[in-house]
């Protein structure tokens, strides 16, 4: 279903506050205000939220409100042409952004999985990034993983870097910061290690974000289970079926 778009900035004023301000809330850390502001917002991450009959998931008001990405604007030069660059900002809010982020919604809630066909360009990295990001930053004990056949599309300009810088960017800016037991290219994870009579036992959130070049082995990724498994840039693998 289409949003009422005299709603749809509803479903984006974190991302609106921050824009205008630099931060998601002028509440004072430590008060109630800022507490609840805080717990509303988890809930509208992990839960989704509701206007009316207006409805986004989980995982499309976080990638709407605190997720950062690189889209193409409009600029004029000095000559007064317009030309297109890449900019860094919050996502627009487009339908398709919603209808896609509904048909996961839908997969997940029945055991299905989701297949998605489209051109190049279109920001689906981006969104992908997102997904893991909220499981780990909102999601206890989620494992999300990443499954392409070459290690070039988690890094350099992968899905993977742009999970990092999100991530990054979220706990700079929110009070969500996890610490990191494991803290490498191709995998983070939430937690901390206690010892105690010579055991080591890692605590805390324990969520965690993990890549896998599968290459021309498809054993690699056998037995895997998760929150979330994406297979980034699909296309690509020669022993997709």
């Amino acid at each position: 279903d289409y949003i009422d778009p005299e709603l749809i900035n509803e479903f984006r004023l974190p991302a609106l506050q921050f824009e205008k301000t630099n931060k998601y809330t002028n509440f004072i850390p430590g008060t109630y205000s800022y507490k609840k502001f805080w717990d509303n917002e988890l809930e509208r991450v992990v839960e989704g939220y509701k206007i009316g009959d207006n409805y986004i998931s989980g995982y499309n008001y976080n990638y709407w409100n605190y997720s950062r990405i690189k889209k193409v604007v409009p600029v004029i030069d000095k000559y007064g042409k317009l030309k297109y660059q890449r900019k860094e900002g919050f996502p627009n809010p487009f339908d398709y952004d919603k209808f896609y982020f509904d048909y996961l919604d839908e997969a997940e809630n029945n055991g299905n999985h989701a297949c998605v066909l489209k051109a190049r360009g279109k920001g689906y990295s981006f969104k992908g990034a997102s997904m893991l990001v909220r499981n780990y930053e909102f999601i206890p004990g989620s494992s999300s993983y990443v499954f392409v056949s070459d290690k070039n599309y988690l890094i350099k300009d992968g899905i993977l870097n742009k999970a990092w810088y999100m991530m990054d960017f979220l706990e700079k800016t929110t009070p969500f910061a996890k610490r990191r037991i494991v803290n490498q290219d191709l995998h983070r994870k939430s937690g901390y290690t206690i010892i105690q009579d010579g055991v080591s036992t890692e605590m805390g959130y324990l969520s965690e974000i993990i890549g896998i070049s599968i290459g021309d082995d498809p054993d690699k990724v056998r037995g895997k289970r998760g929150k979330l498994i994406l297979f980034e840039e699909a296309g690509s693998f020669t022993h997709l079926q």
